[in-house]
């Protein structure tokens, strides 16, 4: 795979493809079954194999992840239009409805701005949007299997039950997830999460 950073004809060309600029997400989510962070173990092994990460665009104030930059929703942050600092970027957003796709595209867009990125996320392997957006950035994808995430704060089902209070990790995650990553260091990251689960190289 090559890898290149956009000029800024590159950036204009992405509207061709239906890759848009988002002006404003109006939609980033705020909701407690929505705050579950990423577990310490893998924020560390995604730290050791982008070399550090300068950018966690979907942070949240509970987040074992180390940073240089953080941007917050809770303080009028916005990772889908705001701008992501430094070189590299863990991302973990919101799995509720949309979001998986919105972020999927904000990751393409922001690879062929020169970020090298893992983001973590659902592993809709066969779905429409990782055809477009995942795909043809991915330099390579970890299957992590059914992960389970700490809960940022205390989550409460409908009734008012407490599910998972903050801290623990949830478990019974009916949905697979991945972690793919775009950038240069392929072996690297091989090396680093081949014992973590399988990790696809596109060829």
């Amino acid at each position: 795979m090559t890898f290149v950073t956009a000029t800024d004809d590159m950036i204009e060309a992405l509207a061709d493809v239906g890759c848009v600029p988002i002006e404003s997400s109006e939609t980033v989510s705020l909701k407690a079954s929505d705050r579950y962070s990423t577990p310490p173990w893998l924020a560390s092994l995604i730290a050791e194999g982008l070399r550090g990460i300068d950018c966690d665009p979907f942070s949240d104030p509970t987040s074992s992840v180390e940073a240089s930059h953080h941007i917050d929703a809770r303080l009028g942050g916005d990772g889908y239009v705001d701008t992501w600092e430094g070189e590299s970027a863990l991302v973990n957003a919101s799995y509720s409805a949309k979001f998986p796709q919105l972020t999927a595209e904000r990751c393409y867009e922001q690879f062929l701005r020169g970020h090298r990125i893992f983001n973590v996320c659902i592993a809709s392997i066969g779905s429409n949007y990782w055809d477009r957006w995942v795909w043809p950035v991915a330099s390579a994808v970890v299957c992590l299997g059914r992960l389970s995430f700490p809960a940022g704060v205390d989550v409460f089902d409908k009734k008012g039950k407490l599910v998972c209070p903050a801290g623990k990790a949830q478990s019974g995650n009916r949905s697979e997830i991945a972690a793919v990553y775009s950038g240069p260091d392929v072996h690297r990251v091989r090396r680093l999460f081949e014992h973590r689960g399988r990790v696809i190289v596109p060829s």
